[in-house]
């Protein structure tokens, strides 16, 4: 009875990205908003919001999803960090930092995005950027096989 009630969508290439069990659960929810094209940014309030100003609270530009993760220089943090000595990574760890990263990326862009348009401050580029780099590392700690690590030694120098 329930599989004649629900509709049968097709699968989407990007479920395990999104939903992997060492995700963050809020990281995945709000990737999952964007990859649906549902994130409330300014293009989308716009339609039923007429007035509504459509500056960028990063740069100034006009606002879309498309424009804030894909476009906007806020984006490029990783530009203004300096890294400790580089660690190879290879195989089921490197698939699991890429995952992580994406959706811890999205999400804290997001966050910084809400805080500045609700004017509760901001952050600066490279304090986003190590929050991303800490809360993957911390995940990381806490995945099964991946405790000894030697993703578990790298060093942020931000300056």
């Amino acid at each position: 009875m329930y599989n004649q009630l629900r509709r049968c969508k097709e699968k989407v290439k990007w479920k395990n990205l999104v939903w992997h069990q060492s995700n963050v659960p809020r990281h995945s929810f709000i990737t999952w908003l964007l990859l649906q094209g549902r994130l409330e940014t300014k293009d989308r309030v716009r339609k039923w919001l007429p007035g509504v100003d459509m500056k960028c609270v990063f740069c100034q530009e006009e606002e879309s999803q498309g424009h804030l993760f894909f476009e906007c220089e806020y984006r490029c943090v990783e530009e203004s960090v300096e890294y400790g000595k580089p660690v190879k990574v290879t195989g089921k760890l490197q698939g699991l930092l890429l995952r992580l990263g994406f959706c811890a990326t999205v999400y804290m862009v997001w966050q910084e995005r809400n805080r500045r348009f609700h004017g509760k401050g901001s952050r600066e580029q490279v304090a986003v950027w190590k929050r991303v780099v800490e809360d993957v590392v911390d995940r990381v700690r806490v995945c099964k096989g991946f405790k000894k690590t030697k993703l578990l030694r790298i060093s942020l120098n931000v300056g």
